[in-house]
This record gives structure tokens, sequence and C-alpha cells, in this order.
């Protein structure tokens, strides 16, 4: 894969990212950094398992 074609995808994934953060914070009627707070918390309760 080219360089260019993987910043982009990398870039894209990243905004994704954030906007789900943000459309997740915003239906569960939290803050941003608390609802990226609480994602990174169940993620590492998934994989520590």
């Amino acid at each position: 894969m080219e360089r260019t074609t993987r910043l982009v995808l990398v870039t894209v994934a990243a905004v994704a990212t954030e906007g789900l953060v943000w459309l997740s914070a915003a239906l569960l009627g939290l803050r941003v950094f608390e609802a990226r707070r609480q994602l990174w918390q169940t993620l590492r309760a998934r994989v520590l398992r």
C-alpha cells in the first residue's frame, strides 16, 4: 500500500473514531472527555478478561 493511501486511511479512521466519541457523548449526555474515559475503561475490561 502506498504511503499516501495509508495516511489517508489512518486520517479517516481517526476522524471517524472522534466523531463516534462525540456522538456517543451526546447520546449519553456526557461530556466528551467522560465518554472517552468510559470507552477506554470498557475496552480495557474486555481485553484484560
